[in-house]
């Protein structure tokens, strides 16, 4: 795919993710059902921001082996791969509190299951950390992948443990609607708002399987910045009501 291509494909996605949150918080702050999880979506939105500004503010004049837009010096290459790495793994994760949080708000405060969601949102934010951090470290303790020419630091070791993580996160966002659609009486719009959430936790799903892949294939390793722009859309954009 050509610089181009890439381009178009991150912009498009970029502005699905983007217009529609704030499309979501202005129309709940017209409806004044402003809530935690619309938090969390603007801050999924402003790490989405700062994903395209390490893609595109970097530096637009030079053409070479990276899919976007590359950087000519090598220092500003590895500043790069630094933002795009951090704020991608903390928006996918942010994106799924976001989600789960919009399913809480939904369930009765009494029921078990509001209990079980809401220590998953916790949850989500523990695997976060938890995927960060030896992320961090592997590119902070070898740096020799900062002095190559396209300086990508090499992360096939966590890869299983994300696909792992990102498999039970969206099936738990698959799982727990499921579950309150069936033992929970919810008016109309709930219920559509339930079932977007489904078709978007498999989505996304599909996506972070592509995304691990690309991680552990060292030929697709480009590629991972597309991804990093096509993942946490799904998540984002269908919460509405």
């Amino acid at each position: 795919m050509s610089s181009t291509a890439n381009l178009v494909v991150c912009i498009t996605f970029f502005t699905i993710a983007d217009v529609s949150t704030l499309a979501r918080i202005c129309i709940r702050y017209r409806k004044q059902r402003l809530w935690w999880d619309d938090c969390w979506a603007i801050l999924t939105m402003i790490l989405s921001i700062l994903v395209d500004i390490s893609l595109f503010g970097a530096g637009t004049s030079s053409v070479g082996s990276s899919p976007l837009a590359p950087v000519s010096d090598e220092s500003d290459q590895v500043v790069q791969f630094w933002l795009i790495m951090i704020s991608f793994t903390l928006a996918i994760w942010c994106a799924r509190i976001s989600l789960m949080l919009s399913i809480i708000r939904l369930i009765p405060p009494l029921f078990t299951l509001r209990r079980i969601s809401e220590w998953t949102a916790v949850s989500f934010s523990l695997i976060c950390l938890g995927i960060l951090t030896p992320k961090i470290y592997i590119c902070a303790s070898d740096l020799s992948w900062s002095d190559v020419s396209v300086p990508i630091c090499p992360l096939e070791k966590v890869a299983i443990g994300e696909l792992i993580t990102d498999l039970v996160a969206d099936i738990a966002l698959v799982v727990i609607p499921i579950r309150l659609l069936g033992h929970v009486k919810l008016s109309k719009d709930k219920r559509r708002m339930l079932i977007v959430i489904f078709g978007a936790s498999l989505l996304t799903s599909a996506v972070s399987v592509v995304h691990v892949v690309f991680l552990m294939v060292s030929s697709y390793f480009d590629l991972v910045p597309i991804i990093a722009e096509v993942e946490p859309p799904p998540l984002l954009s269908p919460i509405w009501v």
